[in-house]
C-alpha cells in the first residue's frame, strides 16, 4: 500500500474545502484559508458547514487510526475499530454529499 502522509491528508482537505465551496455556489478563491472558506461556508449555509465538519472530523479519526506518523498503513490494529472508524468516515461523506443537493 502507498504511503498516506499528513501533507496528503491536509491537500485532500483543502480540496474538500474548495469543492464544498464550489458545489454551493461560492465564488472560487484559491488565495482564502481554510479557516475563512469554513465561515463563507457556515454563511452560506450552515447545514452544509455542519456536514463538512463532521466529515473532516470523521476521516481525521479514520486516519489517525489507520496511518502512522510517516503515512504507513499500521499493522497492529483492531480490525473491529478499524471498521467502526472506516464506517462512520464513509457515513459523514454520504451525509455531507446529500447536504449538498
Amino acid at each position: 500500500m502507498e504511503k498516506f502522509t499528513r501533507e496528503d491528508l491536509a491537500v485532500f482537505f483543502a480540496s474538500c474545502f474548495l469543492n464544498v465551496a464550489k458545489a454551493i455556489g461560492l465564488t472560487e478563491d484559491p488565495f482564502k484559508s481554510q479557516i475563512e472558506l469554513m465561515d463563507d461556508i457556515d454563511d452560506n449555509n450552515r447545514i452544509v458547514g455542519g456536514c463538512l465538519r463532521d466529515f473532516l472530523k470523521a476521516y481525521r479519526k479514520w486516519y489517525d487510526y489507520s496511518y502512522d506518523e510517516e503515512g504507513n498503513s499500521k499493522k497492529d490494529y483492531d480490525k473491529e475499530i478499524y471498521v467502526k472508524y472506516m464506517n462512520a468516515r464513509d457515513e459523514k461523506r454520504e451525509r455531507l454529499k446529500k447536504s449538498l443537493n
